[in-house]
């Protein structure tokens, strides 16, 4: 009596099955064991060893099945049958910290020294810069803030020492409305981009040595669009030195409900740092 062997989808491997006292090592790369088979101890035991170590050889296994998976140990490289009948594979894609001796089109290398990513090409013979330009110089981050008509609101954006900046900030606010006027108005809301650029220096006085953070000049202020309310929003930026940071100063409310709910505005701050010490 024959087995009956299946795919996972449950299409059939073998059309006729597999014959009793039947070995078939052609099929697919391990050995299928048919009824009344001697010794079929061995044959098992290869299949597993053979599975465990994904079929690692320095060639491609025969009769291969799509979706199994090979260790190529020639490049030490794990691949993925995507089409048996052609004898398809693609590589798996591994991000490596060191570079492979011999790279091939596709490989992905990070440089954990300079926290640089590369893939190399083999049509320029060598690895392709992918980035970032600079980490180093680069620093970008976002902050949340809530304002309402109690006071001044500030978003520090941290400074680096003995360095002058380019900063690009990206500021929008929406109203936070209440229940009362949900869906009978919309919220006040604006979005401004800002630039500036700040400078941070060593400064002595009376033998006395400290870091003073300064704005250059005056801060270009964009406004995007906004509200009508919105538009009175009153936006500044300067320097502290006691934080170290480059402060945006936030004068804003909504509109109050005539029962005096609300008047809030949520706030969310975009910034990107590129400096040079």
């Amino acid at each position: 009596m024959s087995y009956i062997i299946t795919r996972t989808n449950g299409d059939l491997l073998l059309e006729n099955g597999l014959p009793e006292n039947t070995i078939d090592t052609k099929t697919v790369p391990v050995a299928l064991i048919g009824k009344l088979i001697a010794d079929y101890g061995t044959y098992q035991s290869n299949n597993f060893v053979h599975l465990l170590e994904n079929f690692a050889n320095s060639s491609e296994p025969e009769n291969p099945i799509n979706g199994m998976i090979w260790f190529n140990t020639s490049d030490n490289t794990v691949y993925i049958c995507v089409e048996e009948t052609t004898h398809e594979w693609r590589k798996f894609a591994f991000i490596q910290t060191t570079p492979p001796s011999n790279p091939d089109t596709g490989d992905l290398f990070y440089n954990s020294e300079t926290h640089k990513f590369y893939i190399y090409d083999s049509g320029l013979e060598e690895w392709v810069f992918i980035g970032p330009v600079d980490v180093g110089n680069i620093i970008e981050g976002t902050d949340e803030l809530i304002s309402d008509s109690s006071g001044t609101f500030i978003c520090n954006i941290p400074l680096p020492t003995d360095s002058t900046c380019n900063i690009e900030i990206k500021l929008i606010g929406r109203e936070i409305l209440d229940t009362s006027v949900l869906g009978l108005r919309q919220p006040e809301c604006g979005t401004w981009n800002i630039q500036c650029c700040t400078s941070s220096y060593i400064f002595e006085s009376g033998g006395i040595s400290s870091t003073v953070y300064d704005l250059v000049n005056q801060p270009f202020v964009q406004k995007i669009a906004s509200t009508d309310t919105a538009d009175k929003w009153d936006i500044k930026l300067e320097t502290n030195n006691t934080t170290a940071s480059l402060q945006i100063k936030i004068s804003a409310s909504g509109i109050k409900t005539p029962a005096g709910f609300g008047g809030s505005v949520k706030w969310k701050v975009y910034y990107k740092l590129i400096k040079v010490a």
